[in-house]
């Protein structure tokens, strides 16, 4: 993922706030110039929640000073393509809105908004809090901080086996592989009827029935009677 551009309208001291990132971006000011309220809006858009949040309840203190709203919009380049996140937040809740670069329409839902944003990213809320609270990080022990960096940079191939194995589907056969891939790349991990688990349970399911029917003819061949020759 990278990050190319953000917008911060009334987000705590931030007024008016227009950032377009390069490779290499360095943030210097005073303390409480907010400096690191950068780092938490960038964390609430991808997360709905920033460090400073005990709950999503939290989010309306969130709103500056004399405002009755606070917008923020970030613009993210993702293994699909570039996506703009847009989060809202005012006195009675908070809204989510996924577009791509063209503007056309992802999500506007906040729940399932908020899934596609952690399918985009790879990783989920528990990865997440980590990644952007260093002390959080620091307290991992070494095998959990191993764990945890394995998963972010594991390839795609990787993440789609392990998940594949943590619901039961093992010993995948080379040739079903691209054909698994495909599938992800379509629905995604998907469930027992689509993505890449639904087309490992369907051939599951599909050995199951051939195996029962080459037992069923096995058991029908040793009821079949001898043939005997009785004048030998």
């Amino acid at each position: 993922m990278k990050i190319s551009k953000l917008e911060f309208t009334n987000w705590w001291n931030h007024e008016n706030t227009k950032i377009e990132f390069s490779p290499v971006n360095v943030f210097i000011g005073p303390h409480g110039s907010g400096k690191t309220l950068i780092l938490n809006g960038v964390e609430f858009l991808l997360t709905g929640m920033c460090r400073v949040m005990e709950n999503r309840y939290d989010e309306k203190e969130m709103i500056g000073p004399r405002a009755k709203s606070t917008n923020l919009m970030g613009e993210f380049e993702f293994a699909e393509g570039v996506r703009i996140i847009e989060r809202r937040i005012n006195k009675s809740g908070s809204t989510l809105v996924i577009t791509d670069a063209d503007g056309s329409l992802i999500s506007d839902d906040l729940s399932k908004g908020q899934e596609k944003i952690y399918e985009l990213l790879g990783f989920g809320k528990e990865v997440a809090q980590v990644l952007f609270d260093s002390i959080r990080a620091a307290k991992m022990s070494t095998t959990d901080r191993k764990k945890l960096l394995q998963g972010l940079f594991a390839s795609t191939e990787d993440k789609i086996l392990d998940y594949l194995k943590d619901n039961g589907i093992t010993q995948l056969q080379p040739e079903h592989q691209n054909a698994i891939k495909s599938s992800f790349a379509t629905h995604g991990l998907g469930d027992e009827k689509k993505g890449a688990y639904g087309y490992c349970v369907g051939k599951r399911q599909e050995f199951k029935r051939q195996a029962k029917d080459l037992e069923a003819l096995g058991d029908s061949k040793e009821h079949r009677a001898p043939q005997t020759d009785d004048s030998v």
